[in-house]
C-alpha cells in the first residue's frame, strides 16, 4: 500500500509545481514552505497558498495575494485579497472560475492548477493595464485594489 498524501503535502509539492512561474517568469522568491501550504515573496507583495479545513463543510485549498507597506515590524500593514475575488473585481470572470475544491486530492490538484491559470491571468492583465509592472526594474507597488 502507497502512503497517504495530506492535503497539505498536496498543496506544498504540486503547488510548487504549477505556481513555478511565479519565480521563473515574475521575480518572486520561493516556494517557501508553511503551515497550510507555501508562500512566494517580492519585495512588498507575497502569493500565499494554502490548505483549508474550514470552508463551511467543505475542504478547499485557496490562494491570497497579499500587499504589505513599508512602514517596519510592527507598524507594518497587511492587506490581503483572495485571487478569486481579484479575478472578478478586474473582470476577467465570475469568482467560481477560480475554484477551490479541495474534498478529494485530485479535486485539490486540479483546484491548484486552475488556481495557478488565473492568476497568470490575472498578471498579463495588470501587466497590460499599467506597462510600468512589467519592467523588472520598476518598483513593486501593491496593485489598485490593495489601495485604501
Amino acid at each position: 500500500m502507497g502512503r497517504t498524501v495530506h492535503p497539505i503535502e498536496l498543496v506544498q509539492t504540486e503547488g510548487a509545481i504549477h505556481f513555478a512561474f511565479l519565480v521563473d517568469d515574475e521575480g518572486y522568491a520561493g516556494p517557501e514552505s508553511t503551515e497550510r501550504g507555501i508562500v512566494y515573496h517580492r519585495a512588498n507583495l507575497a502569493v500565499e497558498v494554502q490548505f483549508f479545513d474550514y470552508c463551511g463543510r467543505d475542504l478547499c485549498v485557496g490562494t491570497s495575494l497579499v500587499a504589505y507597506d513599508t512602514e517596519p515590524e510592527p507598524e507594518r500593514l497587511r492587506r490581503t485579497i483572495h485571487l478569486e475575488q481579484a479575478y472578478a473585481a478586474h473582470g476577467l470572470g465570475p469568482p467560481q472560475d477560480v475554484p477551490g475544491s479541495a474534498q478529494t486530492l485530485r479535486a485539490a490538484s486540479k483546484s491548484l492548477a486552475s488556481q495557478a491559470q488565473a492568476l497568470r491571468r490575472l498578471i498579463a492583465f495588470l501587466k497590460q493595464q499599467d506597462p510600468g509592472r512589467a519592467q523588472a526594474s520598476a518598483p513593486d507597488r501593491p496593485p489598485s485594489w490593495f489601495q485604501s
